[in-house]
């Protein structure tokens, strides 16, 4: 079976809306699932090199802003020629 490399800004439900409410806050597992990441590591890593915005809300839980981690992603998205 061909595999296609379609990557989506967004991922969307049936219906063609997004799947993450606007105000919902995602754990790491979540996000890496949204940002097609084959681990969590690749969250911890943008993390750590300040790339995504991050909400601290104890000593081990963070949360993520679907939204602000797609305005962070957009700053630093280099367009192609």
């Amino acid at each position: 079976m061909k595999h296609e490399n379609t990557h989506n800004d967004e991922r969307l439900n049936p219906r063609g809306e997004s799947a993450v409410p606007a105000d919902e806050l995602l754990n790491k597992e979540q996000l890496r699932a949204m940002l097609n990441l084959r681990s969590t590591r690749g969250v911890d890593e943008l993390v750590r090199r300040r790339l995504i915005p991050v909400i601290v809300l104890g000593h081990r839980t963070r949360r993520f802003s679907w939204p602000d981690v797609k305005a962070a992603i957009a700053k630093v998205t280099v367009k192609s020629i």
